[in-house]
């Protein structure tokens, strides 16, 4: 790489690791809900933020958290949450129109009781969520994940906004509730080519104060050592796009 390049791309990788940081430092439940927001960036596929009022938190993001009580259902005893929440805005993401997002469980549901230290163990005696669409839900318990959740259809000006359903069923303690997923990009229908995210944890507080939620989200947030490379091409990928549109 050209020392020219070197220096905005060393600068670019700064501010996307630190803007997640930024966003919880002082902020933790504006951090704590915002939406899983997908971004397609010569051909790698990264997961960051955005709220409601459409402000964005760079990628790539590896904790996303809400509490459970926050559903619509006042039945359920605050055993559910109207979450996790998709959503991507226009040209941002350069989503392709017509492209089918999928997400994959790929850990069984974890539990920590808020002591620490922060120690997750898969869960026990018949505790269990399901997650997704009211009309297509699935179930992850402590023996393993669920595959091929459907989000969405990316629309024609390249945004998705949906939220699933997450309701906890069993012998549910309180303390705080992980699962960790990939997001997947089915876009075969344009190009033939399936994109895969960066694994990320979907963080659920049952009863817990805000403390130990985002202490968990610190520790959970983490790049595992197996993204470290798709994490750099993608930035790599993101300075080589902002250079060419420079040009």
């Amino acid at each position: 790489m050209k020392t020219r390049y070197l220096i905005p791309t060393c600068a670019l990788f700064a501010m996307l690791m630190s803007a997640p940081v930024l966003a919880d430092e002082g902020h933790e439940e504006e951090h704590a809900h915002y939406d899983v927001s997908p971004y397609l960036i010569d051909g790698e596929l990264l997961v960051g933020g955005l709220d409601h009022d459409e402000n964005h938190y760079a990628p790539p993001i590896y904790a996303f958290g809400w509490t459970f009580g926050e559903g619509d259902d006042p039945d359920l005893l605050g055993q559910d949450v109207g979450a996790p929440g998709y959503n991507q805005k226009g040209p941002t993401g350069s989503l392709p129109s017509d492209a089918s997002i999928y997400v994959d469980v790929v850990s069984p549901l974890m539990y920590w009781d808020g002591t620490d230290p922060v120690a997750f163990s898969a869960v026990t005696d018949g505790t269990f969520v399901q997650t997704g669409s009211f009309s297509d839900r699935k179930t992850v318990n402590g023996s393993g994940g669920a595959s091929d959740i459907y989000i969405s259809d990316v629309d024609a000006d390249g945004d998705i906004h949906i939220h699933h359903f997450t309701e906890l069923f069993g012998l549910a303690p309180d303390g705080i509730y992980a699962m960790q997923m990939e997001m997947e990009l089915d876009n075969t229908v344009n190009s033939g080519s399936v994109h895969t995210s960066h694994p990320f944890w979907i963080v659920m507080n049952r009863n817990l104060d805000h403390h130990e939620m985002h202490e968990a989200m610190e520790v959970l947030g983490v790049p595992e050592p197996g993204t470290i490379g798709l994490l750099l091409s993608g930035l790599l990928a993101v300075g080589f796009t902002f250079r060419r549109r420079r040009a």
